[in-house]
């Protein structure tokens, strides 16, 4: 019986020192990703006009084959929205982007990226932390947009399509989320 015990013992230990060990290189993975990207204020896009370079658009004409990019941008918001686009229909993808909101923040209403009233919005390779407050992301009354390969750590949720509770003027219809 000391035998079984010991052994049971010894698997423990083997296996939270492999666990603290996953976390920690995670920890590293994240911060050695964040510090590549440039740090930016919030992003605040109400209308096709608002694509610019003062709202982190680095390139493209908000066309199918030439959308407009946001690309590896660090923000971090603690009030508001990191990235807030409404009421488009220009094509634009958000990608390789680190969101970090605030952690103790206990209030609801804030989403790490807030998409209303759009469409034809990629966002993708994005990871959103720290949004205690709300969700991660939250498409409102927006179709055709597509999430994909984002990841969401330490929010109080990940995504809503339509928020909660229900009763918006538009439906959200034809979006794709896929590898969250």
């Amino acid at each position: 019986k000391k035998r079984i015990f010991s052994t049971i013992i010894f698997c423990l230990l083997v296996t939270n020192i492999v666990f603290v060990n996953v976390n920690i290189k995670s920890e590293e993975v994240y911060n050695n990703s964040i510090s590549k990207k440039q740090l930016h204020n919030i992003i605040k896009i109400n209308g096709n006009d608002d694509f610019n370079a003062k709202n982190g658009v680095k390139k493209g004409s908000g066309t199918p084959k030439d959308p407009y990019i946001i690309s590896d941008l660090k923000i971090k918001s603690f009030l508001r929205p990191a990235i807030s686009i409404s009421n488009t229909d220009a094509y634009a993808t958000i990608k390789n982007c680190a969101i970090t909101g605030n952690k103790f923040l206990q209030k609801g209403g804030i989403a790490g990226i807030y998409i209303t009233n759009s469409k034809n919005i990629k966002i993708e390779n994005t990871t959103i932390k720290d949004i205690s407050a709300d969700f991660g992301i939250a498409l409102i009354s927006s179709s055709n947009n597509t999430i994909r390969n984002c990841d969401f750590q330490n929010n109080k949720r990940g995504i809503t399509v339509n928020g909660c509770p229900s009763g918006y003027k538009h439906f959200s219809n034809n979006n794709t989320i896929t590898k969250c």
